[in-house]
């Protein structure tokens, strides 16, 4: 991988979003100090801050697509389809509550894409959609 993302995020319990990362979603944990820890998520560099006036704030607005909204707010990672598929599984088996429940969007278009979101219980919003690499920006 040539550049790697970033992103910080607020929560208002470190112990419990650890264990949302790195039990049901299977990141694995990096540096940690008392107010944050840091996350590779999925590759990326994720950052976890205690901030509880900042993870008070919901995730907001919506926009419309296919499928039901989803949070204007959202990060999340595009994964190969037997990853989404088995992540699915585990979110599923782990009884994690879907902002959007798994499906198919676009189906026969250059922009079929499996996607499906879910909370992360801080007001963040995460996104995991499965669709062929060279099509992210096909238009």
């Amino acid at each position: 991988m040539a550049n790697m993302f970033h992103l910080g995020i607020a929560v208002n319990d470190l112990d419990r979003a650890r264990a949302f990362y790195e039990e049901n979603l299977g990141c694995a944990l990096g540096r940690t100090g008392n107010s944050r820890f840091d996350v590779d998520f999925f590759g990326h560099h994720l950052v976890v801050h205690l901030d509880e006036e900042e993870a008070a704030r919901q995730a907001g607005s919506t926009s419309r697509v296919e499928g039901g909204g989803a949070p204007v707010r959202h990060f999340g990672v595009i994964l190969a389809d037997g990853e989404w598929e088995a992540l699915v599984s585990k979110l599923k088996g782990a009884g994690v509550a879907f902002t959007m429940e798994p499906q198919l969007l676009r189906a026969g278009t250059p922009n079929e894409q499996k996607i499906t979101l879910v909370p992360d219980n801080y007001g963040n919003v995460v996104e995991f959609k499965s669709m062929p690499f060279d099509k992210v920006f096909a238009k």
